[in-house]
């Protein structure tokens, strides 16, 4: 029995450590793969997918070389991004329907006002204009900050606003079409994320 035991002891250490280098190997070997998949992303211009398989690089093991340049990436892409969203929804949307995820609402028109949301460089405002007395009537203003909570993508690509909420602003049908949804709200030390129900609002592009 205590042969045995001695035994054990002794091989131990060997198979913790085996199991250990089992582990690094695993995450060694999906990093290159993902490493691939993020670089073909890029030479096809998909900066969603790489983005989302750097996030995945760096997330198995931060302080590897594959990690700590996957990090860098990621930070630049960021930035590339945020801009391009920053640049492509400036101007004057005509809100036409709100509703969800489930399925299209009602139109955004209320007691015989349209609604606006007017956006620039650093902020957004929401307005009513009467189609009688054309008197304008602001309902929210908000400076655009982007989500720093999260390193996931694309949570850092959505806009916190001052109410706690979280927002992703998107184009569709060749920009002519702004589409936003309401993806979370803050939490005590993080946020939440909504993937069922996302209130959404569509804008038509005026200016």
């Amino acid at each position: 029995m205590i042969q045995h035991l001695s035994i054990l002891l002794f091989l131990f250490p060997i198979i913790c450590q085996g199991q250990t280098n089992n582990v690094a190997e695993n995450t060694s070997t999906r990093q290159t793969k993902y490493l691939l998949l993020a670089e073909t992303a890029l030479d096809n211009n998909d900066l969603n997918r790489a983005l989302s398989a750097f996030g995945l690089i760096k997330r198995w093991d931060s302080t590897s070389v594959m990690g700590q340049s996957a990090g860098k990436k990621i930070d630049s892409l960021k930035k590339t991004e945020r801009s391009r969203i920053l640049g492509e929804i400036q101007g004057v949307w005509k809100w036409e329907v709100t509703g969800s995820n489930w399925g299209v609402g009602s139109s955004a028109a209320t007691n015989n006002a349209n609604r606006y949301i007017e956006i620039s460089d650093n902020e957004m405002k929401v307005y009513e204009i009467d189609s009688t007395s054309l008197e304008k009537n602001m309902i929210q203003e908000e400076k655009l900050h982007f989500s720093n909570i999260s390193d996931w993508f694309p949570f850092y690509l959505d806009f916190k606003y001052t109410t706690g909420e979280f927002w992703r602003y998107r184009l569709k049908d060749n920009g002519q079409t702004l589409h936003t949804m309401h993806t979370g709200n803050l939490t005590e030390n993080s946020r939440n994320v909504i993937d069922c129900g996302n209130q959404e609002i569509e804008y038509k592009k005026v200016l």
